[in-house]
């Protein structure tokens, strides 16, 4: 008993000034990077319901009153509706690409044989990681110039799936290496083949991995400007650039700007609310797993 006091004494005494210190200023820092990680959101909603006369006059205050009309306007006079129905197809079936190619060859990166020549490959995917996008622009423009693709929802939906396919790989590839090989091997015992095996076994356990990688993906495809304003036209760009349009070097109606962003951010705040929990898993999970 005696012991027991003394420890719990020598274990209460550890939480001195310092201990307590620590823990303020760790909140403190909590607290900052929340503030600074919402504001933005807070501001930029409040502003889309002022005019451009009020944003001039103090671009921080509140709006005086609500101007509606700036959505309304934002979606009729900016073609909006065309460039989200643009970019729903986009991210659909490039998210859906990827995981398809992704799952398949990392089934081949980690299950299959000849793991030398998966390790060679397996490299030069990570490659596509490291290569900056903007390195590439140039050399990929006039490819697909040559090849009839631009201002075409086939090239940019290839652009796309060659962007976001190596992470998709990497992250299934070391999931997939934590997955026992006595499946493969009993699988194979009992006569099923790569493909029955892949579709019956493999993927069902691959669920955290894929819904990850289908997050991941579809906000990278949703969000991305750079690539959706060089390869695109009138008709087929991206919702990131007609929002973009409102801007120009003469005028800016701020208004209309801001509702448009509030048009494009909304469908990812929901998806990320939705599966956040998810995107840490699959995370955690593959990177345990690797």
């Amino acid at each position: 008993m005696a012991a027991t006091a003394t420890t719990t004494m020598q274990v209460a005494g550890t939480k001195g000034p310092g201990f307590y210190f620590s823990k303020v200023v760790s909140y403190a820092v909590f607290v900052l990077f929340t503030i600074l990680t919402v504001y933005p959101l807070v501001w930029l909603t409040y502003s889309s319901f002022k005019t451009d006369a009020e944003f001039v006059r103090n671009a921080l205050a509140l709006p005086q009153g609500l101007a509606i009309e700036n959505y309304a306007e934002a979606w009729e006079f900016g073609k909006l509706g065309l460039y989200a129905i643009n970019s729903l197809i986009y991210t659909t079936v490039s998210v859906t690409l990827v995981l398809l190619f992704a799952m398949m060859t990392s089934y081949a990166f980690s299950k299959m044989r000849y793991r030398k020549v998966s390790a060679l490959l397996k490299g030069f995917f990570g490659l596509g990681i490291l290569i900056s996008t903007h390195s590439i622009l140039i050399p990929l423009f006039m490819l697909m110039r040559n090849l009839g693709l631009i201002d075409t929802r086939f090239g940019i939906t290839l652009v796309y799936l060659a962007v976001n396919l190596p992470l998709a790989i990497f992250i299934g590839s070391e999931y997939m290496k934590g997955l026992p090989d006595s499946l493969v091997e009993s699988a194979f015992m009992d006569g099923a083949s790569n493909t029955r095996m892949f579709i019956s076994i493999i993927l069902p356990m691959c669920t955290p991995v894929m819904i990850t990688a289908g997050i991941l993906t579809t906000l990278a495809v949703w969000n991305e400007f750079l690539l959706g304003f060089i390869y695109t036209g009138p008709s087929t760009r991206t919702l990131p650039v007609g929002i973009y349009s409102f801007s120009n070097a003469m005028n800016t109606e701020y208004g209309l700007q801001f509702a448009a962003l509030m048009i494009g951010t909304i469908p990812i705040l929901v998806v990320y609310s939705l599966f956040n929990t998810r995107i840490t898993k699959g995370v955690v999970a593959g990177a345990i797993k690797g």
